[in-house]
């Protein structure tokens, strides 16, 4: 069974080293890419995966990465979905309200598989 990564990057570089990132990794997976957060919510399944990870971009225009966190922690079926905020930002305030708003973790970028080994469950 495939892991499922849903992303939402308004960046398509970004998106792309995170596709190649996954794919060095030899892991099964399949990663479904969004370029903004309302794109995001509108493209997740009504049942997720327990092992599915939701990656979101910080800033993204229309629906940035903290309000798109706080969005989908709204959704019951995703109150338990690892969901990771990805930035190129260190603002200890935006960590914080992340947290706060129910992200499992806060990435710097680039990302690399290292980063999120300790987020991934058995599929």
């Amino acid at each position: 069974m495939s892991r499922q990564f849903y992303l939402a990057e308004d960046n398509p570089d970004h998106a792309e080293l995170i596709d190649d990132m996954l794919d060095d990794s030899h892991i099964d997976y399949k990663l479904s890419h969004y370029s903004n957060g309302l794109s995001l919510i509108d493209g997740l399944p009504t049942h997720p995966n327990h092992s599915d990870i939701i990656l979101l971009d910080i800033k993204m225009p229309k629906l940035n990465g903290l309000d798109t966190l706080k969005r989908i922690r709204q959704i019951p079926a995703y109150q338990n979905t690892t969901i990771l905020i990805i930035t190129t930002s260190s603002i200890r305030s935006d960590i914080n309200t992340a947290h706060f708003a129910g992200a499992n973790g806060f990435i710097s970028k680039p990302l690399t598989f290292d980063d999120l080994k300790p987020y991934l469950k058995e599929p």
